[in-house]
């Protein structure tokens, strides 16, 4: 059990990292101007603990849905359930390995 919520774990890491990346190439290459008001990120090399959240705040407040690309619009809202999905998933991963560990004493 534990083998594959590590392996899933990993999976969801892989797949939101190539999704990030993918959404930060498009804003750098269609809309330069949110892209550098978000401090010009990039997935590892300009990675500052400010504009990490600034990122992470535009895709949670939904700020994309005020422009006029629904494609880009509906990747995001897919970028934004990946990511609430992960966090609920590794907070369940938390709770489960608690009370496992709590139950196996």
């Amino acid at each position: 059990m534990e083998l594959i919520f590590f392996c899933s774990l990993i999976a969801l890491v892989i797949i939101g990292y190539a999704m990030h990346n993918n959404f930060l190439n498009i804003l750098k290459e269609k809309y330069p101007a949110i892209w550098s008001s978000l401090g010009s990120p990039t997935l590892f090399a300009n990675t500052t603990p400010r504009n990490s959240l600034a990122v992470q705040k535009y895709i949670f407040k939904k700020d994309y849905k005020t422009l006029d690309d629904k494609k880009f619009i509906s990747f995001c809202d897919s970028l934004r359930m990946l990511g609430i999905f992960y966090l609920c998933y590794f907070i369940a991963g938390i709770i489960f390995f608690l009370v496992l560990s709590i139950h196996n004493k």
